[in-house]
């Protein structure tokens, strides 16, 4: 049920829904019961009602509320649908798809005949005079159709019907020619649920696309409940990606006969066990980034001792892949009481598929019996790209781990000597993380852009976060105050970037800043980068895109100060692989330069944008 008792356009197929798609979402699927879903738009910054008189957003709706889309769900009149209606959504910035839903689920005849009838009350509505609307407060019309809807949502919970969903179902148009991402997030009715919600990244090609997501996994972190609550964010923060469009069918959660046929198929071949887990570290086991927050800025995340003690009580074997220092990680485990728990860890900041492919050979197991759980998906995929029998789960599936079919394993005298095992097995063994070609490969896969702009006033705060907070990624090591931040800004002698990273897995935002000194030839004196970009050539990519712009500008060298400090040692590898050549050493002070005359570095690997959005900045 999507909301049409507000203002909206009306719209025609041959105003931009091609033949072939209106088939796609009107053809017959093996869906049996769905869960009505009311739709709603709303704000991702929302702050009722103080945002409404002080928020530059607000643009009001027929019936006081705040539009987040162009035109609202806009029909497609003549599309036609199994249940309900085709809309076109044209998103603007911060607007956030809002559904309420309750278990359990009806069948579609008796979805489709109340869709139908709340259509109908819903076309009234936008007719009727704007009654008793005010800033922040609905009209009567809309009001009362919302409130029927409302009810209608809370009856469901009497269907008969005991059924549990088979999945949750998307179905969507994106009628442009690149992919657009959005951010799926399923909550519960418990606290729990509400601090850990399921979470997943949706990417809607080009053309149509029908998304299942098994209802298992989104229930192991909503927990038993009959009241759901859905959002969908196209994650637009800048006003020139106002207007990216998407045509919507239907979207809720299904039982599927067909479904649960192959479903049954699927779960009568016992998945292999599961003998090691590979651990990340940060924001994983435990909240936090050691290296940005320090160990008294970290605590580990609640459940994960006692679950990394079971999996050891079982004889599944733990280890670790962190790109971290090593020395310092160890030491926290230590600290956590952890260390003992863990064999062959691999701690450094190489990539982690290969760290993990270490681990397995070490341990002598099939690559299918290992788990690797970790929070970032890019990490999580490149691990599969090396490992494509890895079987990969991010930190909020954590909860449910030990009651998945893969750890359910028989616990056996010799079980409970694994570990001793392998810890003398380890005494024996030192292993080299080292960077191969296949990581490269998989780095250009992953569609890696950063975007360069000359930053502006919105963005201090972001630029003093990233000063205040990078440790290992520093060229420099500077803290820099407020004060002394804004005069580098306003420098008329200095160029000041701000950096941002996407890939395919999703968008970082800003995680990089650098200074360039123009008093006799270009140099810059501070390179500062967050550590969740580490290893990822972000570096690399930026100092090309500075020799491209000084040797463009007639510039003959490009010169780098590094400060070497005991935490960024690691960065020092750029200058190497980029061919800088050393200038001058005092003390830990490095003078790098590299000569813009001849030719310059090649680089393929990563997409670079640039744009100059700076204003003026007060000394």
């Amino acid at each position: 049920m999507y909301e049409t008792e507000t203002e909206h356009a009306w719209l025609y197929a041959e105003m931009g829904l091609p033949t072939d798609v209106r088939a796609k979402f009107a053809e017959h699927l093996t869906v049996t019961h769905v869960t009505p879903v009311q739709w709603e738009e709303h704000c991702t910054e929302c702050a009722w009602p103080a945002c409404y008189t002080s928020c530059d957003l607000y643009n009001p709706r027929n019936d006081g509320n705040c539009r987040r889309t162009i035109d609202g769900f806009s029909p497609v009149v003549d599309a036609p649908a199994r249940i309900g209606r085709v809309v076109r959504v044209r998103f603007k910035r911060w607007a956030n798809l809002n559904g309420r839903c309750r278990l359990p689920l009806i069948s579609v005849k008796k979805a489709a005949r109340h869709e139908r009838w709340l259509d109908s009350l819903a076309w009234m509505a936008t007719r009727a005079p704007r009654l008793g609307a005010a800033i922040g407060r609905p009209g009567i019309p809309s009001r009362v159709v919302r409130r029927i809807k409302g009810f209608y949502i809370k009856s469901s919970r009497n269907a008969k019907s005991e059924q549990a969903p088979d999945y949750f179902l998307l179905e969507a148009y994106n009628p442009s020619r690149v992919s657009v991402k959005l951010s799926l997030v399923v909550t519960g009715a418990s606290d729990t649920s509400r601090k850990m919600p399921f979470q997943q990244l949706l990417h809607i090609g080009p053309g149509f696309c029908r998304i299942t997501i098994p209802f298992r996994e989104i229930n192991q972190l909503i927990g038993e409940t009959n009241q759901i609550e859905v959002s969908l964010n196209a994650n637009i923060l800048d006003a020139a990606d106002e207007g990216l469009t998407l045509y919507f069918g239907q979207i809720c959660f299904a039982r599927d006969s067909a479904w649960r046929q192959s479903e049954s198929g699927r779960s009568a071949e016992k998945p292999k066990k599961i003998k090691v887990v590979i651990w990340d570290l940060d924001n994983t086991i435990w909240d936090g980034t050691l290296v940005e927050d320090g160990a008294a800025g970290i605590q580990l995340r609640p459940g994960i001792p006692e679950l990394i003690k079971e999996l050891d009580r079982r004889g599944i074997v733990n280890s670790v892949a962190s790109k971290n220092d090593e020395a310092s990680a160890l030491r926290q485990l230590e600290y956590f009481g952890l260390r003992e728990y863990f064999v062959f860890p691999m701690i450094s900041w190489a990539p982690k598929g290969e760290a993990v492919r270490q681990i397995r050979e070490a341990i002598n197991v099939g690559e299918d019996t290992l788990a690797f759980i970790d929070d970032q998906a890019f990490e999580r995929e490149e691990v599969k790209a090396c490992n494509p029998l890895v079987r990969v789960y991010s930190h909020e599936q954590c909860a449910s781990l030990l009651s998945s079919p893969e750890f359910d394993v028989p616990i056996t005298q010799e079980a409970q000597t694994r570990r001793a095992f392998y810890k003398t097995e380890e005494i024996r063994r030192k292993a080299v993380v080292q960077r191969s070609g296949s990581y490269l490969e998989f780095l250009k896969k992953s569609n890696i852009i950063i975007n360069i702009t000359v930053p502006g006033e919105g963005q201090f705060e972001r630029i003093h976060e990233i000063a205040q907070r990078t440790n290992q990624m520093n060229f420099s090591g500077t803290k820099y105050s407020r004060e002394d931040l804004r005069k580098v800004l306003a420098d008329k002698d200095r160029e000041c970037f701000l950096i941002g990273a996407d890939d395919r897995y999703g968008h970082y935002g800003y995680i990089g800043f650098g200074v360039v000194s123009l008093e006799r030839v270009p140099q810059v004196i501070d390179l500062m980068f967050s550590c969740r970009i580490q290893s990822k050539r972000v570096e690399h990519a930026f100092l090309v895109f500075l020799m491209e712009r000084y040797a463009e500008s007639g510039a003959s060298v490009l010169g780098v100060r590094y400060c070497q400090t005991d935490r960024n040692m690691a960065l020092a590898q750029v200058f190497g692989d980029l061919g800088f050549e050393v200038q001058s050493q005092k003390d830990r002070e490095f003078q790098y330069a590299y000569d813009l005359r001849g030719a310059l570095p090649d680089n393929s690997l990563i997409t670079v944008h640039f744009t100059d959005c700076s204003e003026a900045l007060p000394a």
